[in-house]
């Protein structure tokens, strides 16, 4: 049998002194400087090591934050958006086609109350009651006071009404509500963006939002809750009453037409009360829209950067 024979160990083989990292400027002496420390890699949800000067930056964690939810999607590509309006535009037409019928069913009972003595409490009162929501009707109560009441006393009615509801409605929602709508907020995005803005805007956004499609008590419970100040808030709501005259104008104009007829006057004043209505309305809404648009993307990833908080505490 042939005698294996096996090769000398290398001399290139490291020596048991040898068997440890050498620092680079040691081996070459060429090279004056060392390697710098790897930096530690950061934990979930803290900032790096190059962020930690970035502040309170929801940005700045170091997992990556949860996607958006199919709802908060539908909010980016502006879906939600089209519903909603589609949806008013809806309620303006069947406003429009049954009014008619409910202003001359209700004329009678409205001409009694203008005779009684303290008749002008009632309609004062309905206004004061539908201005919480989710009551609603205020225009309904405005025409019939142009019915009632012509022009100039129903709208120092509908004006004492409104202004009365609205303060009401102010310090219930901002004693007795703040902690839901912040709950409800959490949930509603279209709700989270408008209360942002309201809170951020002060008196222009607050006047804007009050002549948009929103319902004008609706803006006030989101005034309340997210934080706009009473003196900020009241001034608004003087500024706005002018849209309330318009519906005022509106149930005269058709008391007008049930006792003479329908008019070239009558006519004409529907419809450039209609339209100078319909101008400011679509102008103060692509005003909120578009500063609603501007914070949604921020307000969407401080949703998401909330789930991926709520994911680590557990």
């Amino acid at each position: 049998m042939a005698k294996v024979t096996f090769p000398q160990s290398s001399n290139n083989r490291m020596s048991d002194d040898d068997d440890h990292y050498t620092p680079l400027v040691n081996r070459n002496p060429g090279i004056d400087y060392y390697y710098p420390p790897v930096a530690p890699a950061p934990s979930c949800g803290q900032p790096s090591s190059n962020d930690r000067n970035l502040g309170q930056n929801p940005r700045t964690g170091g997992c990556r934050t949860p996607s958006p939810t199919p709802s908060e999607v539908l909010a980016l590509e502006g879906k939600i958006k089209v519903i909603v309006i589609s949806l008013i535009v809806a309620l303006v037409v069947l406003s429009i086609v049954f009014n008619n019928k409910i202003i001359k069913g209700l004329t009678p009972f409205t001409q009694k109350l203008h005779k009684l003595p303290a008749g002008w409490l009632v309609p004062v009162g309905m206004i004061f009651v539908l201005s919480f929501p989710p009551l609603f009707g205020q225009e309904f109560v405005a025409l019939l006071c142009g019915v009632g009441w012509g022009p100039g006393e129903g709208f120092v009615l509908v004006g004492l009404g409104t202004l009365l509801g609205e303060i009401g409605n102010y310090f219930v929602f901002k004693w007795c509500c703040t902690s839901v709508s912040r709950k409800y907020a959490k949930k509603n995005i279209d709700y989270a963006c408008l209360a942002r803005i309201l809170h951020d805007g002060g008196f222009q956004v607050a006047l804007a939002a009050r002549y948009s499609v929103i319902p004008p008590h609706l803006t006030t419970a989101v005034f309340a809750c997210s934080g706009l100040g009473f003196f900020a808030f009241l001034p608004a709501v003087i500024c706005s009453l002018p849209k309330q005259f318009a519906s005022v104008l509106l149930g005269y104009i058709f008391e007008q037409e049930a006792l003479h007829g329908t008019t070239r006057a009558d006519v004409f004043g529907q419809v450039a009360v209609s339209v100078i209505t319909a101008i400011i309305t679509v102008i103060t809404a692509r005003y909120t829209l578009a500063l609603t648009r501007k914070v949604k993307p921020q307000v969407i990833y401080e949703r998401r950067k909330a789930r991926q908080r709520a994911l680590e505490e557990r």
